[in-house]
């Protein structure tokens, strides 16, 4: 970096800012915490095309502008904070370290042409209470990985196909748009929304006989013109649990909701089967074309009123309640409305990729 590095306090990047790069800053940065105050990154507008490992604690890394609605670069609005790698399975943002703050940033790996692979956009290796805000992430099969602790994401859009949001820890999904997008001849085209395992041994520190959950709440399913059948999530293990509350999805979620197969162990997950004993999939309020409480596999379940507030970002996050955005000085900008960026969704997906895995 060009300064000095602060033992806290705040450092800039971008081309004549503190430091060159998203990597130097991280390294040149004190590790703090939420209580005894963060070290804060700003990120200036630009692309920058690096791989970042957020391994100090309780770091902020904030973009200077709102996120991108989609990452072909010659669309890309000239005020985003883009971070880019084209490295085959390797993560453009990996956080390793706890309490870790991302904001305003827009993330993608485009290896192979966004062709099936883990070409993650975001991987939490090992970080505890990783909070992300305003932030979009775009990728074909496994784009964000929340990693074996707890993860809240807030007002972030996710575009994938399958696995595209998986991981064994919790998480929560608090008002955010997620987009399926067709995974060519991957499983006959179909998408798959999330990929848990439900693990319960390392989950939560404080209570390793609870089960990981993932919660969905607030947010919005939306459909591009080309895409294939959608699910709302599969087994990646035996005891994957996902709840939907208050979402609305568009015509492309399948009738049955939930993957009748867990492809990895080629077991058809009936009523009766074990495996789909110790799921537990579940939807609350519904809405929008692709809401079928009627269709939805037997083995799932349609929660009351009373069942849905009993799951809250409080109880899925074990105790941890995660910065609000005010909190952090940060605001909702949106770049597109929602029909515009799903239209700018399909044109930089299908543009790109030719999946004939």
């Amino acid at each position: 970096c060009r300064v000095a590095c602060p033992a806290a306090g705040t450092l800039t990047v971008g081309p004549s800012a503190d430091c060159p790069s998203i990597q130097a800053a991280v390294n040149c940065a004190a590790p703090g915490s939420p209580a005894a105050g963060r070290t804060t990154v700003l990120v200036q507008p630009g692309v920058y095309r690096e791989r970042v490992v957020l391994n100090k604690s309780g770091l902020a890394l904030i973009g200077q502008a709102p996120m991108a609605p989609q990452p072909q670069p010659s669309a890309l609005p000239s005020s985003a904070v883009v971070v880019t790698w084209s490295v085959p399975n390797i993560p453009v943002l990996n956080v390793t370290a706890d309490d870790v703050v991302i904001a305003n940033l827009t993330s993608y790996n485009d290896a192979n042409r966004f062709q099936i692979g883990k070409n993650s956009g975001l991987y939490v290796t090992s970080g505890d209470r990783t909070a992300v805000y305003f932030s979009s992430f775009f990728g074909a099969q496994d784009t964000v990985y929340t990693g074996m602790r707890r993860a809240y994401l807030f007002g972030c859009r996710v575009n994938g196909t399958t696995d595209f949001n998986y991981g064994q820890g919790a998480a929560v999904y608090d008002e955010c748009v997620l987009v399926g997008e067709r995974a060519g001849n991957f499983y006959q085209g179909q998408s798959f929304l999330t990929a848990t395992t439900g693990n319960v041994s390392t989950a939560v520190p404080d209570s390793p006989s609870a089960r990981a959950a993932y919660l969905v709440r607030n947010s919005r399913l939306p459909a591009t013109p080309t895409i294939g059948t959608t699910y709302l999530g599969r087994p990646w293990g035996d005891g994957a649990t996902v709840v939907y509350s208050n979402v609305w999805m568009d015509k492309h979620i399948a009738p049955a909701g939930w993957c009748p197969e867990n492809h990895w162990r080629k077991v058809p997950c009936f009523p009766t089967n074990e495996t789909c004993a110790d799921t537990f999939y579940a939807e609350f309020n519904s809405s929008g074309p692709g809401a079928n409480a009627s269709g939805r596999v037997q083995w799932s379940h349609q929660l009351t009123a009373a069942e849905a507030d009993d799951w809250t970002p409080e109880k899925v996050l074990r105790g941890w309640v995660p910065p609000t955005p005010a909190s952090l000085n940060l605001t909702r900008t949106p770049t597109t409305s929602e029909g515009e960026a799903r239209a700018e969704s399909t044109r930089w997906f299908r543009a790109e990729t030719e999946l004939t895995v």
